[in-house]
């Protein structure tokens, strides 16, 4: 059996995002949440980990525990988030810098890992840093003003 942390032929979340985006998954992501969207949507979907949202396994709990009011915590970071992207004066926020550290410090880890929930950490990590990025980005790419037809002259 393969320990958490090895290295291995098998994919890992670097690896795909690699394959996927062409970049490494490093801090240049947080920029634009969009890209941290794309890059958790990808890793929730191969992994089948989305599941664990409604029925997380044995021992593990979802919202996590330790994020009280998760809720109303990921609207928050979200919110935070994206004032950050918009001026980047100080650090992102709390709650999105510990998820952000999850997913990097296990990014080499195989998949698999993710797939059988054997990493519940970065399990939490993803879905977490998923909500955020999804509430941030609402509101991307919709007219925020009806056109009166003429179009842009």
């Amino acid at each position: 059996m393969t320990t958490i942390g090895t290295v291995t032929d098998e994919p890992t979340a670097e690896s795909i995002w690699q394959a996927m985006a062409g970049i490494t998954i490093d801090d240049h992501l947080l920029e634009w949440p969009p890209d941290v969207f794309a890059l958790t949507d990808t890793l929730l979907e191969r992994s089948e980990a989305y599941r664990f949202a409604l029925s997380p396994p044995d021992g593990a709990e979802w919202p996590p525990p330790d994020v009280p009011g998760w809720p109303d915590a990921v609207v928050d970071a979200a919110r935070r988030w994206s004032s950050w992207v918009e001026d980047r004066h100080g650090p992102v926020p709390d709650l999105l810098a510990r998820e952000w550290k999850a997913l990097r410090d296990a990014a080499g880890s195989p998949l698999i890992h993710l797939s059988k929930a054997h990493d519940w950490q970065l399990c939490s990590a993803l879905l977490t840093l998923h909500a955020i990025a999804d509430e941030a980005c609402a509101g991307l790419g919709v007219a925020l003003d009806a056109s009166d037809g003429d179009g842009a002259r």
